[in-house]
């Protein structure tokens, strides 16, 4: 059967208690780092509409795909996964953080920061605010690798705006670790802890015609290593979950981004796909979707006002 019962009781039993009690603690302060006032008020506008959508009738693909992974033996690892990639205070704040790293750089425009993102795959329900997290999260990863890069080929390059968010770099040290000893034989999936020489080489190449100092170089390096190394991680995670093409086109492309989100046929073989390799690769992919495929109309996305919210932060119109 394609939606189980087992998910619609998962989600009454399990996911909107722990929900609400994770919203309403964190509301009064009670849970999660101290924040502004600000920030806890935009988390706290996503996490109340999370709990709209896991409400929803939506057959759920993201959740029958992790029972597809078969033996019951591999659930507590994809458990600890989900736990650490959730839709959470946690990980909002250090989206928050991203934001603001990217308001360092002085220099985004509103049209540029909007060709990064899209909510568009699913049209509703958890696999809708789960793939729009994925939109968020590698969207700034991808701008601020783009935006380090051109900031690196100017002379007057100031490498003190790279200050990796704390946050993140926990984020990327305790994945790393789960990736490296847990997750591998379990999940078969290929260890992109680590950003790569190939990675690495457009950002050195930048540095030759810069005048910074060794010291300098040394710092830059060390932040485009870990800020690669998050977004390797990211992928890692989209690559198995969220195989879907965007119906909006944005300004980067990934090479798993095969299937439709609204093809039944398409979830099925993605759904194959991922239960007996645990990844989307392109040579394992059925023909790609048509590259015209047209923007379709969907409800708006928990991330709407958030997103609005990250915005004005990377722009500098707000702190």
């Amino acid at each position: 059967m394609f939606y189980p019962d087992f998910i619609k009781f998962w989600k009454i039993i399990y996911l909107k208690p722990r929900e609400l009690l994770g919203y309403y603690f964190f509301k009064k302060g009670l849970i999660g780092p101290k924040v502004s006032e600000a920030d806890r008020r935009a988390i706290g506008r996503v996490l109340k509409k999370k709990i709209d959508a896991i409400q929803s009738n939506k057959k759920t693909f993201m959740g029958y795909s992790l029972l597809l992974y078969s033996k019951i033996i591999l659930l507590p690892m994809i458990l600890i996964e989900a736990r650490t990639i959730r839709v959470g205070s946690t990980n909002l704040i250090r989206i928050i953080e991203l934001a603001r790293l990217l308001s360092s750089f002085n220099n985004t425009t509103s049209e540029e920061f909007k060709s990064y993102f899209t909510f568009t795959r699913f049209s509703d329900g958890i696999d809708r605010y789960a793939c729009d997290y994925c939109s968020l999260v590698i969207g700034f990863l991808e701008l601020i690798c783009h935006k380090t890069l051109d900031a690196a080929q100017k002379k007057d390059f100031n490498v003190n705006l790279l200050m990796m968010p704390t946050s993140m770099k926990m984020f990327g040290n305790k994945f790393n670790t789960l990736i490296r000893k847990t997750l591998p034989g379990f999940l078969k999936i290929e260890n992109q802890g680590s950003a790569s020489l190939i990675q690495m080489k457009p950002y050195e190449d930048a540095l030759k015609n810069n005048n910074l100092s060794n010291s300098d170089k040394q710092v830059f390096t060390d932040f485009v290593h870990e800020l690669i190394k998050i977004k390797n991680i990211v992928e890692t995670v989209e690559s198995r979950y969220c195989p879907f093409k965007h119906l909006k086109e944005i300004n980067f492309d990934k090479p798993y981004y095969f299937f439709n989100a609204d093809n039944i046929e398409e979830l099925k073989q993605a759904q194959n796909i991922l239960s007996k390799k645990g990844v989307i690769k392109c040579d394992e992919c059925v023909e790609t979707l048509n590259d015209s495929s047209i923007f379709k109309d969907r409800p708006q996305s928990i991330f709407n006002n958030f997103i609005i919210y990250l915005e004005d932060i990377a722009l500098g119109k707000a702190k």
